[in-house]
Parts: C-alpha cells; sequence; structure tokens
C-alpha cells in the first residue's frame, strides 16, 4: 500500500531522520561528559584498569548516577546536602550554546544538506520491477 500524500511522507521521513541523529548527537554529547569528568582521576592511575574504573566512578558519582549533560553547575555534596561547585566552567553560556547547537544543530544541518542534495530523498519508494529474475 502506498501513501497518497507525498508531501506528508516527507515530512515525516526528515522528521524520523533528525530525531534519531538528535538522539546519536545527545549520546554522543552524554559520553563525552563522563569522560571530561573521568579525565582528572586518570592522570595518576597507570593502566586500562585505571580508565575503566574512573569512567564509572565518574558515571555513578556524586549524583545518584546522573550525569551532568548540559553543566548546571551545582551538585549536592556528599555531607550536608549543601550544593558544591564544579571545578570546570561548564555552565557557561558559551559552553552551554556550544552543547545546544552540537545537540539540535548539526543533525538539522545534516538533514537539510540531504535535502539540499536530492529534494526527493524523503519521498516515497517505488518497488522496482523483478520481473526478469
Amino acid at each position: 500500500m502506498q501513501v497518497e500524500h507525498a508531501p506528508t511522507c516527507r515530512v515525516v521521513g526528515a522528521a524520523l531522520h533528525y530525531l534519531t541523529l538528535c538522539s546519536l548527537a545527545w549520546l554522543a554529547l552524554a559520553a563525552h561528559a563522563v569522560l571530561q569528568r573521568a579525565a582528572p582521576a586518570q592522570e595518576g592511575d597507570a593502566g586500562n584498569g585505571g580508565k575503566a574504573a574512573a569512567v564509572a566512578a565518574a558515571a555513578a558519582g556524586g549524583g545518584g548516577g546522573q550525569v551532568d549533560i548540559l553543566g548546571g553547575g551545582k551538585k549536592a555534596a556528599a555531607s550536608g546536602g549543601k550544593g558544591a561547585e564544579d571545578e570546570d566552567d561548564d555552565s557557561s553560556p558559551p559552553a552551554l550554546l556550544t552543547r545546544y547547537l552540537l545537540g539540535w544543530g548539526l543533525p538539522i544541518a545534516v538533514v537539510v544538506a540531504c535535502l539540499v542534495a536530492d529534494s526527493s530523498a524523503y519521498g516515497l519508494v517505488r518497488k522496482k520491477s523483478f520481473a526478469h529474475f
């Protein structure tokens, strides 16, 4: 069964492509945030066992298994529940803008480039006849 509304098909296809790329971009940003938090712990460690332990500690440490992807800047301290400032400057407006541009802007640039390269890229796919086989 083919869809009669080609523009609707193109919009849905482009939206699915964009949202899939967004999820991959934010996954990459989350992985980068985990590795950035593990980097200070790796400086004194030797061997690959230290790296794995540092990444696991960064992923599970401090915030009950939560990783601060957007760099909110404050986390609850272990004693007393008071807010503690992060040592790095991940919550500055340029750093947040960079993350938002990478997470949302890069995927839209890819989708727009696909649309510019081939305007029917998200359209209906016509089945080819394989009667000669």
